[in-house]
């Protein structure tokens, strides 16, 4: 009935696809709208979250926003299940990685998940055997996004966005214990964090032999020599008592280093952390959290009360806040600014 009525609005909707077109957000808004409203006359409280790898990407941000749904849910005093179904994979998006490394990312997601402590249960099987253990317990379990999931259409674009509003109607008591913890995931350290720094993270994808991209990894993302000379620059300016802490890929990493910045408060996350539960710690307990372009890293501050400063370009899926807030649980300590150019990120720089 209510998904009648979506399409029924939609069809004199005019405009285009353009992430940040009327249309398009009306469409966003109305898709986790309608989810709300089901979640409201769930009848049951054990509900399974759903990773399909045939409808979703091979990223950590993406990921992640699924097991904050889970987490959510398990704040809400719901039995959760997390299912992530592999062996079909999004060619779009998982061709950025190279295909010996699929089940290894799999695996990888699955580990995130334990350490994240998000959910109840986690479960890893094809369709074929989901499909099965659905026709089983149809009845008895909820899911999130429960038609869009049996039809094989993707959640995670929608699921930060479902996250935006419900939090908005939550009580401050509820959203601090939603919130991811500073502390949460310190014993993925390997050497104790400087008392007071900055951490900063910029991105840097290639092809090598040694790290997992394909030769099908976009780059548009790749922060230039420049704005990472300039940004490290007006950080120190501004922040000049304060250790900076570059955090990215560790191939990217190796990158960086071969721009030999001469600054000496400049480091490396891989002195302090062997993984991506080690630099979320780098963010959750850093003094300011800082990132130019893409990168899933940033919803560890997005999750969190660190201080960020988010410059990045009008997103696809995210339906913000306004031009400068994210979501509805992030106070004015952190900074969200559009810039969908070079040029623009570099205006942004020099005003900081």
């Amino acid at each position: 009935m209510i998904r009648n009525i979506i399409k029924f609005i939609w069809s004199f909707i005019p405009g285009t696809f353009k992430a940040d077109s009327l249309k398009n957000t009306i469409y966003k808004l109305l898709i986790v709208y309608e989810e709300k409203i089901k979640v409201k006359h769930h009848k049951s409280k054990t509900i399974n979250v759903v990773y399909d790898c045939a409808v979703s990407p091979p990223t950590y941000g993406d990921f992640i926003y699924i097991l904050m749904v889970s987490r959510y849910f398990m704040k809400k005093k719901y039995n959760t299940k997390l299912i992530i179904i592999n062996g079909e994979y999004r060619k779009e998006t998982w061709q950025r990685i190279k295909k010996k490394n699929y089940e290894k990312k799999v695996l990888e997601f699955k580990q995130l998940a334990i350490n994240f402590k998000s959910q109840d249960k986690i479960e890893v099987k094809n369709w074929k055997t989901f499909a099965l253990d659905y026709e089983n317990k149809k009845n008895d379990e909820e899911f999130f996004f429960k038609e869009r999931v049996l039809e094989r259409k993707r959640i995670y674009s929608h699921s930060f966005n479902f996250l935006n509003l419900q939090l908005k109607s939550e009580k401050k008591s509820f959203q601090k214990k939603f919130l991811i913890n500073k502390n949460s995931f310190d014993s993925f350290l390997k050497h104790k964090l400087p008392k007071q720094y900055i951490a900063i993270h910029f991105r840097y994808s290639k092809k090598r032999k040694l790290n997992e991209f394909s030769k099908n990894i976009s780059t548009s993302r790749n922060i230039s020599y420049n704005l990472f000379k300039l940004s490290i620059e007006k950080l120190s300016k501004k922040f000049p008592n304060l250790k900076l802490i570059i955090i990215s890929e560790r191939s990217a990493i190796k990158e960086f280093k071969k721009f030999k910045i001469k600054n000496n408060n400049l480091v490396y996350a891989d002195i302090f952390s062997n993984n991506i539960l080690g630099d979320a710690a780098i963010v959750l307990n850093s003094k300011l959290y800082f990132q130019v372009k893409g990168g899933g890293i940033y919803t560890f501050a997005l999750f969190s009360n660190v201080n960020s400063i988010y410059i990045h370009n009008t997103p696809t899926n995210e339906l913000t806040v306004n031009k400068f807030r994210y979501s509805s649980w992030q106070n004015i300590n952190h900074r969200y600014i559009i810039a969908n150019s070079d040029k623009e990120v570099e205006n942004i720089l020099n005003n900081l």
